[in-house]
């Protein structure tokens, strides 16, 4: 078995205030000095034995995050609350309009003295065909590197999980911090929505799946039988069932009603770094260090195909269905992501320009549509046409977009301080978000946007 890739360090035990600060869009970016370290290794995890009860999962929630954001020209507002014994304390500044209309809107917002918001400038953009993501907001909290970030499927929420064993759901519309979820006792390196966007699951190297009611917080239930940590987990269309990928090789699905798993494939001779249903729930994908790909039958867990690079073979990282499900997207340490069309088993396009020899890349579909049902990645264009992107997170700190057709790269997104690991798009390409090692989430908004959010 092949060495497992670098992860990211854990957690110190004290908690640290973190930094906030602002960076205006029109001022060009510092320069960035990458930091590839390898990661000290992780200490031993807590385990649980199998049947032992969880610990009690708590949550503390934001009362102010779906209140509407301040708006004011050339003044300062402010509000105060007490929640659960600490300070909410929200600042927008508003200065008045530049010349050609564009303003400029600088704040700060810290919530309870742990997570902090930055809050930096849009500046409209006439409309072109190429993507003008710019950096909006930068959620701070987390106390390790953050492994994973994804947007609800109806575009209310985004959640982010990390190496801190805590998971964070933060406002997509208000752009706040809504409330922290706690409960797993190693970190935790996948989170997914099921469809209905009320309730979330985690997957975690204290080799558990928990699934966690929204509203509340709460945990619903605890899935247990992988062997070793749990590295990605997928909802099925239908919110029914769930994939689940684990460093013990087995592809295990699961009915989330009853904490029953309904079957445990040996799909792959490595750890298992992806896995991604279809859009009609009749397949999932798996995706492994031992550089394969494959496609299985949901009802009688038959094998149906499977994909490699004959040239290359290098471990993949991550795998996903395009939203029209005719293709898939994987990423690979040989710093590649490749579009395949997986019927004829063949790979179509490679995209190159960023960095990834160690860590577990992850990218995304985005289908820049009109169409505010689309969700997460466009709607069912899936892949071609005008407006349709690539992207993913580097080594080097950047977030890169390509052109699906061209595979030019169209924009380079600076802002992260350290490896990207995780990418989400909202409702049809028009807002991103990204995560990394520097324990932030960073929010991308296209300057195209017309009409608001």
């Amino acid at each position: 078995m092949s060495s497992l890739p670098p992860r990211p360090p854990q957690p110190v035990p004290q908690q640290q205030q973190p930094h906030v600060h602002s960076s205006p869009l029109w001022n060009n970016p510092p320069s960035k000095r990458p930091r590839l370290d390898s990661p000290p290794p992780p200490p031993p995890h807590a385990q649980t034995s199998a049947g032992a009860a969880g610990p009690t999962s708590t949550s503390t929630r934001n009362a102010n995050s779906d209140a509407e954001p301040m708006a004011s020209h050339g003044v300062q507002s402010q509000r105060v609350g007490s929640i659960g014994g600490g300070n909410v304390i929200t600042t927008t500044t508003t200065p008045a309009a530049a010349p050609g209309g564009s303003s400029r809107n600088d704040g700060t917002r810290n919530i309870n003295g742990n997570e902090a918001i930055t809050r930096a400038t849009i500046v409209k953009s006439s409309r072109s065909s190429r993507p003008e993501y710019a950096l909006a907001y930068t959620f701070q909290g987390h106390t390790a590197g953050v492994t994973c970030v994804k947007f609800s499927p109806d575009g209310r929420w985004i959640a982010s999980c990390s190496a801190d064993k805590t998971i964070k759901i933060w406002s997509a519309k208000t752009f706040t911090y809504d409330q922290t979820i706690v409960g797993h006792t190693a970190g935790i390196n996948a989170v997914d929505w099921a469809p209905d966007s009320k309730t979330l699951a985690s997957g975690s190297d204290d080799k558990t799946i928990r699934l966690w009611d929204l509203q509340s917080g709460k945990q619903i239930l605890i899935l247990k039988g992988h062997h070793n940590y749990i590295y990605s987990i997928s909802f099925s269309p239908l919110g029914n069932t769930l994939a689940s990928g684990s460093y013990d090789e087995a592809l295990r699905l699961w009915d989330v009603r009853t904490g029953t798993c309904l079957r445990t494939l040996p799909a792959h001779s490595d750890p298992i770094s992806g896995v991604h249903f279809n859009r009609d729930g009749t397949m999932v994908v798996s995706c492994s260090h031992d550089g394969l790909i494959r496609i299985w039958d949901t009802t009688t867990g038959q094998c149906l195909k499977t994909l490699v690079e004959a040239d290359e073979n290098a471990p993949v990282t991550g795998v996903s269905f395009s939203p029209n499900g005719k293709y898939l997207l994987a990423g690979t340490k040989d710093s590649a992501f490749r579009l395949w069309d997986y019927m004829r088993g063949k790979c179509l396009k490679t995209y190159l320009g960023h960095r990834n020899e160690r860590y577990s890349i992850f990218s995304t579909f985005v289908c820049v549509e009109d169409d505010d049902e689309a969700g997460e990645g466009g709607g069912a264009a899936g892949v071609g046409g005008a407006g349709g992107w690539i992207v993913g997170g580097s080594e080097d700190s950047d977030v890169f977009v390509w052109d699906v057709g061209s595979k030019e790269v169209v924009q380079t997104l600076v802002g992260h301080e350290d490896v990207v690991l995780g990418v989400s798009a909202r409702r049809g390409g028009k807002v991103l978000a990204s995560c990394g090692l520097d324990c932030t989430v960073r929010i991308w908004i296209d300057r195209r946007v017309e009409g608001g959010l």
